[in-house]
Order: structure tokens, then sequence, then C-alpha cells
């Protein structure tokens, strides 16, 4: 009887943070099931991972008989794939993988020999500390983000888009996706530009520096000024054909590396460039390259930037704010500005101008493609235009019948003559020269901005304000219902939430308004100041553990005892430093702190008067950004400039933690928090975050390399299933999100 085989793949490794799923696979041979596999263990990004490799007969006992050389594959870049020595029926191999990612090992048929191959699933997981949401539920069938700011397609058809949530990679034409964040080393998760050399080297703009990918975009390294750069905001990228890049800053010039970002030098003004302050950078067939200034015009190098000739307004130019730039073979010169697209046929010697006049959609042009054909793309704001004339007229396309926003940042035309547009919605595609368009975007809504609070109300749900709604998940974080305007909020610019576990209501603090969900925001009633409030822009809202509510407004504090149904309003007349409440807390024993702009204002009897606390009595500053306290009731203030304020005596004296003091990343404190472990978090305007377990003996901090999404730190929640959300200004990281 002929014998087959099944080799088994058992995997092991490191404890941490990364969960390696297999899948269960059955295996047949003659028509009958011969083994079920399953198991799974934990690994994370960076680990090695041991793979043991099982040779078994068709009983499932191991065959020692089998000696031999096999091939262990994957569908992703790892180091440790290749040939396995199998003695005795066993073998091993050791593979890694810097970056988070989904893949797949399988070892393939043998048929000389009669052995079955096998596959396993695996997930990768990060292994930073904090992951920016999505990535904290590695949705990796999926684009990150919604507004996207550059499309590079490469020769290979690998798409690589840049949003306002991080870098989505594409080998598939666009039906799959993985997500690239500061999880993977990027530098923040917003990007502006995205360049790829000859050799597959991935470099990314952003507004902290440059990161650089030489894996594919598994894991990326980052540099900044602390490198050589000229400035850590970047505009955009351009990679000449010796692989030479150019890195437009938006305030200190031109940077330049010839060896894959290992040094820079630096052009300015000083060497001719028309601007330090740079927007747009592009090289054309002839070797030129094209320098777009924010406000001053053009400049053109035909030496790579040894030297430069500046065009404006007085060359021809329509306008000097210069959004890009083109080249066509035959060395005609396209410059899209803010008053319109202008043509050079003579190298620059002169221009024609092309505006709304000729068919263009809007005179702000923000980028130009040119098709083999002949065809002339030109995005502009108020949608895509084309020209089939060479340039003479436009024809363009709107957003209200064909795609789903006109404000087009980005085109890129693919090999199979496809045209990708990215747009603040999502990337729109067509495939029949803009007659019809379908849009790749995320089903699920994340919040992506402003996470100014976070909280958890009945029923474990998640409740996020932020500067365009408020937002609503069931299953912690994993999904998001938005709520805005239209479903009843006073406005979409949430400002604060806060949710009554007694009465179940949630009360939302917006720009008009406090609005009151008692059906877990499924809607809302808004109040405003004919209901008794002192102003209708909300600043903050609170509940005590009474049920009591506290609304603060830029004209005082309204304190309601029954359910918002009527306010008192406290102000300066009742002792408050200042009229500008902007955080409230109230301990287990039923004092009030008003975090005002002139002190921390204290309660002792219900809001009836208020004492209000300054620098002369230790706060760090009298400008009181946050308050938050502890489970014995000690007091924390976050103050601007001034430090971590904090008080073991109910407010009557203040000590401070500070930089100096302390090792404090900052002292401007943007916001403190307090979890049930007593841990205190601190979140900074500009320098991430830190907390500490120890009463503020020692602190540990955590930024852009720990996985967060940005450095400006708005707010923090520990749910009741033990993980931590970080709400930022670009969106909200999770830890122990699994």
């Amino acid at each position: 009887m002929k014998m087959f085989f099944l080799i088994v793949l058992i995997l092991s490794g490191c404890k941490s943070d990364v969960q390696v799923l297999l899948e269960e696979r059955t295996f047949k041979s003659s028509g009958k099931s011969q083994f079920l596999i399953q198991t799974d263990s934990s690994f994370k990004a960076g680990d090695s991972l041991d793979v043991t490799v099982e040779v078994k007969d068709s009983n499932g006992d191991l065959d020692t008989s089998y000696n031999g050389v096999i091939t262990l594959v994957s569908d992703s870049p790892l180091s440790g794939v290749g040939t396995v020595t199998i003695v005795n029926g066993v073998g091993t191999a050791s593979i890694s993988s810097l970056g988070s990612q989904n893949i797949k090992l399988s070892l393939p048929d043998i048929s000389a020999s009669g052995i079955l191959g096998s596959e396993v699933n695996v997930d990768i997981y990060p292994g930073n500390d904090y992951i920016p949401a999505p990535m904290g539920y590695y949705e990796y069938d999926e684009v990150a983000g919604i507004s996207f700011s550059d499309i590079v397609i490469t020769d290979d058809g690998t798409i690589y888009l840049s949003s306002d949530s991080g870098l989505s990679i594409s080998k598939d034409g666009g039906q799959t996706f993985k997500i690239r964040t500061t999880t993977d080393g990027i530098g923040r998760i917003v990007i502006n530009a995205i360049a790829i050399d000859s050799t597959g080297v991935i470099y990314l703009g952003t507004g902290s520096g440059l990161s650089i990918s030489t894996n594919g975009g598994l894991s990326f390294i980052h540099k900044t000024t602390a490198d050589g750069l000229a400035s850590d905001v970047i505009r955009d990228i351009y990679i000449d054909s010796n692989d030479h890049v150019y890195i437009a800053t938006s305030t200190a010039g031109l940077s330049i590396t010839t060896d894959k970002g290992q040094s820079f030098t630096t052009k300015t003004t000083a060497d001719g460039l028309i601007s330090n302050m740079l927007y747009r950078i592009e090289g054309g067939p002839s070797g030129k390259i094209y320098i777009g200034s924010v406000m001053n015009g053009l400049s053109v190098s035909s030496d790579n930037g040894a030297s430069f000739t500046n065009y404006t307004t007085s060359n021809g130019l329509p306008s000097n704010y210069i959004y890009s730039i083109a080249e066509r073979p035959n060395g005609d010169i396209f410059v899209g500005a803010l008053g319109g697209l202008a043509i050079s046929k003579d190298g620059g010697s002169s221009f024609i101008i092309k505006t709304s006049s000729d068919g263009l959609g809007n005179n702000r042009v923000q980028d130009i493609k040119f098709k083999d054909d002949g065809t002339i793309y030109v995005a502009v704001e108020r949608g895509l235009s084309y020209s089939t004339d060479n340039g003479s007229s436009f024809t363009n396309i709107a957003a209200t019948t064909n795609f789903e926003n006109d404000d087009v940042a980005k085109i890129a035309l693919s090999s199979d003559n496809k045209i990708y547009l990215a747009t603040p919605v999502g990337i729109s595609v067509t495939s029949n020269n803009g007659m019809s368009f379908s849009t790749i975007r995320p089903s699920v809504n994340y919040p992506r901005r402003s996470i100014m609070n976070i909280v958890e109300g009945q029923n474990n749900n998640i409740y996020l304000a932020n500067t365009d709604g408020l937002y609503i998940s069931t299953d912690r974080g994993r999904t998001f219902t938005q709520k805005t305007y239209s479903d009843g909020l006073g406005s979409s610019y949430v400002n604060d939430v806060s949710f009554d576990l007694i009465s179940g209501n949630l009360y939302v603090g917006t720009y008009s308004g406090l609005s009151v969900s008692a059906d877990n925001g499924n809607s809302f009633t808004n109040l405003t100041t004919a209901d008794g409030l002192p102003d209708n822009i909300i600043n903050t809202v609170f509940t005590d553990p009474s049920g009591n509510l506290y609304v603060g407004t830029s004209s005082g504090l309204a304190i309601s005892t029954d359910n918002a149904s009527s306010f008192s309003v406290k102000t300066t007349a009742d002792g408050l430093g200042s009229n500008s409440v902007v955080d409230i807390f109230v301990t287990s024993d039923g004092v009030i702190y008003i975090a005002t702009n002139a002190g921390l204002s204290i309660s002792t009897d219900g809001g009836s008067s208020f004492t209000n606390k300054t620098t002369a009595d230790g706060l760090g500053n009298n400008n009181i950004l946050s308050v938050h306290g502890d489970s014995s009731n000690n007091i924390y203030a976050g103050t601007y400039t001034g430090g971590l304020s904090y008080s073991s005596d109910s407010g009557n004296s203040f000590s401070s933690f500070t930089v100096g003091t302390h090792g404090l990343q900052s002292d401007y404190i943007n916001t403190v928090y307090i979890d049930s472990t007593d841990t205190i978090y601190i979140g900074y305007y500009n320098a991430g975050i830190s907390f500490s377990t120890d009463n503020g003996a020692t602190w540990t901090h955590k930024n852009y390399t720990n996985g967060l999404p940005n450095p400006y730190t708005n707010s923090f929640l520990k749910d009741s299933s033990g993980t931590l959300y970080i709400g930022t200004n670009d969106g909200f990281a999770v830890s122990n999100p699994y």
C-alpha cells in the first residue's frame, strides 16, 4: 500500500504580545482525512519564531526513517525561511519579522515521495506599548485613514497610499491592504508624501521627519534634524535616476541624501533657492528638478541641486503659490499654481496660462499627470480636469456625479490604465477614463481627528468626544457609530462627554449647547442658554458619584442636581478664579475642583461657594488645563508650563512635578488622569505621555516610538476590562487591545 505523509509545523518562541494563530486544515490522501492540526502561541514583531517540521505517516506517527531537505516558504518577506534539513523525521528553522503582518507559511507537496504539504496562517502583532486605532484591531483588509495625501504605484503594481492614519500597501491591485503606522517605526501617523527608489527603499515624509524602510515596508527607521535633516516637517520627496533623494521641507529649504538617509546636505536661499518654505518637488525626463514654494515661486535645478534658476509671476507664472509641477518627455513644462495652470513649450522662457475659463474645474491646480496616449490629467480643488489637445482646452469631471469629493490632492496612473485619485474621503478609482469611479476607504468609521475625551458608559459602551462628532463603540473600540449635528447634537464639534451611571444619561458638550441622551446616544435633546446654561459653548462636562451634573463654559459653571432639568450658575462672584472653566473633578467625599485659567477653584459646600488657589498656594501656574484625583482624594492639576501640581491636603497647599525636579518630558501638561489602581497618566502638549505607579516618585515616558499616533495628548480612559485608551490630535491609541 502506498504511504502518504503530512509535514507538520510546530511553532514556538519567546513570550510576547503577538499572537500566532494556526488555521485548522484537513488533509486528504486517497479520499481519506488524515490529520487535523490546531495550535496557537504568542509572539511579537522583532522576536524570533522557532519552527519545527515533523513528517508523519498516514497513521499520525512520526516517520523517523525520513531524511531529506524541504523548502519552507512565506508569502511575505521574513528572515529564516528557505531550506530545512529533515533528520529522522524532524527539522527546525527560526524565522523573524520586524513588522506586524499576516503571513502564510507553507511547505509544498513532494510528489516524488508522496508527501503532502501543509500551510499555516500566522498573525504577527506589533510589540509596541500602544497601538494606533484601527491598527489596535488589525483590519488588514482595509486602508488606513480617510483623507489621503499621496499615491505611488510601482512597476510591479504595488499600491502605496499615505493618509491621516498611516501607510496602506496593496499587492493585489487594491483588493486588500496592509497598514503601517507608528507601530512599525513610522515617525508620525499623518504622512504627507511617499517616494520609492529603484531598489525598493520606501521614503515617507511626515510632520516629524523622514521614515525609511528597506524591507518592503515591514519596518521603518526614522530620521530627523538630529540626523541632519533641514526640518522635521516634510512636504514632498523626489528621487532621481541615481536614487538621490530630494526632500522639500516646510520652513528650512531642501535636504538631499545620496546614501539612503545616512547623511544629508541642505540647500536654502543662501544657495539660490527661491524660498525655504517649500511645498512640492518633482523631476523631469530632462533630469531637471523643479521645486515649488508656498508663496515665492518656482526653482529649477539642472545640476542636481547645486544651483537654481528661479521663476515668479514676473516670468509669467499665474501665482507664486506653486502646488504641482510636471515635465513632458518633449520638454514641455506644466506648473500648477493657485491661479491656474502655466504651460511652457520653450523651456520656461514663456508661459501660457490656463484657468477655469479654459475648462479647468478650479484655478487651484494640485497635481499633473501625463498618460501615454497624450491625455493630460490635472487635479484641481473642484474635480479632475483632462485635456486631449495638449492643454489647449480642458474638460472637468466633478464629484457631484462621478466620485465622492471634488478636492483631488494627487493622481496616480497604473500600468493597467486605471486612474487613482487621492481625496479627503478616500481613493477614487476609474478604469474607463473617468466615466465611472469606485472608492477605496475603510468600511469602519474610525475617529481620526482630535479626541478630546473618552468615557465608558453602560454595557461597556465607549464614547469619544471628537472634533467632528461623537463616536460610540459597543465593542470596546473595534467599530464606531458617528453622531453629528444631523443626529440631534447641538454641533458636530464635541469638546467633552460624560456618562451618568445613576440616571443613565449621556451628556455631550458641544460648541452649540449641551446635548443630552437618555438612550445611550441614539437620540439627543440639546440644551442652551434658553435652558439656563451660562453659555452655548461647552468646554467640559462632569458627573459626580451622586449623579450631580457640572457644565463648564467660558461664562461660568452650571450645576444641575435634577438630571439637567434646571441649572444654577456659578461665576467669579461665587469665588471662581475665572469664568473660563476648562475642567472639573469631584472627589468621593464631595469636594469640587474647577480648573480655570486663573487658578484652581475649590468648593466644599456643594458648589455654593469657592476658594481659588493660585501660585501663591504652590501651584506651578495659574492656568490650569486639567484636574483629577486618586482613590485617597489626592488632587493632581495639569498646568500650562508649570508642570503637574499635586495636593495631599484637599487643596490647601500644592507641590509640583516638573522637568527639572522629576524628569517630566514637558511642563506643559495638557491632561491628567488617574485610574482605579492610582496610576497617574499625564498627556503633554507636544511630548507624548508619562505615567507613574508610585505616586509620582518615578515616571515612564512614551511617545511616537512606542506607537502613539501623535505627541499632542488630550485624554485617557482605563475601561473596566483594563484597556487603556489614549486620545490624541490624530485619533486614539490603545494598549492591551486583545
